[in-house]
Formats: C-alpha cells, structure tokens, sequence
C-alpha cells in the first residue's frame, strides 16, 4: 500500500546519496491477533522492498526492538523472517539498548543471528528501558560484547547510537569502545 510506496521513494532518494545499508523497524503487533498473520505480512513485505533494494545495491537490515508488542522481538522470530524472506541483501542490525531490555540475551542474538549481521547500534541502559546512554552508565557487559564480536569475525561498522552533550563527549564514549578491545 501507501506505506510500502514512501519506503520505495525512500530507497529511490537514498540512492542519491550512495546509501547501502537501511535499518527498519518491523512495526507492531497487535497482541489480540494470532502474531503469524503480522509475520507472513512483513515477509511480503520484506520480500518486496528486498528486491527493491537489491536494483541499487542495497541491503535492508532488520533491527531488534526493546517489546513484545514489536516485530523482530525475539531472535528466533528474526531468524524465521530472514529464512522465509530467504533473499541475500536482507540482513540484521543488532541494537545493544534493545537487546538488554527484552528478555533475550545479546549472546542469544549474535549465537542465533550472528551469520546474518550487518551492523551494530550501540548503546547503554539499565535493562528498564531504551535509554542510548553512554558506555558504562547502564549495566551492558561491553567487554564481554566486544569478546563476543571477535569469536564471530565481525567486520562491520560500529555505530555509537548514544545520546551526547557535545563533540567531547563522543570522543570519550568512543576512546571507551576502543578500550574493550584487545
């Protein structure tokens, strides 16, 4: 429909600007509605916007969200879409924030969606909530991430998706990455 219209022009005017990554948000669920029918819904989808994208070079990218009441909660959900969508430019985007306010593990994203991940969103919080706070502010074992990363040869971009005060501030919240790793 409508939707699926702006996503194309989207992707049509990224391309203006040599754009080869697009992260999306799957949408939500309405939790009184038997969840596979929003999941075979966002395959077409995805299907299409996938062979879209593919005409420019570009890979669409599935984020994981913080809720259940969310598309691409739980990794295994992710893994199913990939799967049935089953063309090679769609791919997942692993959000740390996110991932430690659900009830997943981010070992349990990177173990299940690991062959299939682009890119990274990374971000602190305390496990309440979605806060893109800086490194060691919230309760997200970095090292332990940055370790994580390295077993499965991750060679993309690390994205600092944080809320900052200043060009300052940055420059310490990325010296703190650089800092976990060997």
């Amino acid at each position: 429909g409508e939707s699926l219209n702006l996503l194309k022009e989207a992707i049509s005017y990224a391309n203006l600007f040599a754009v080869k990554k697009l992260t999306l948000h799957l949408g939500r669920v309405n939790k009184e509605i038997d969840r596979t029918i929003f999941i075979n819904h966002i395959v077409k989808v995805l299907t299409d916007l996938c062979n879209y994208a593919k005409k420019y070079g570009m890979f669409v990218m599935i984020e994981n969200m913080p809720g259940s009441g969310e598309l691409g909660y739980s990794p295994k959900e992710i893994l199913e879409i990939i799967n049935e969508v089953n063309l090679d430019n769609l791919k997942f985007i692993l959000d740390t924030g996110h991932a430690n306010v659900s009830e997943y593990e981010i070992a349990d994203y990177l173990n299940t969606l690991g062959d299939h991940l682009m890119h990274l969103h990374l971000n602190d919080n305390d496990g309440t909530k979605d806060q893109h706070a800086p490194f060691e502010s919230g309760n997200i074992d970095f090292e332990k991430f940055i370790n994580l990363m390295e077993e499965i040869n991750y060679q993309e971009l690390y994205c600092l998706e944080i809320i900052f005060k200043d060009v300052e501030d940055l420059k310490v919240n990325a010296k703190a990455l650089r800092s976990y790793k060997k």
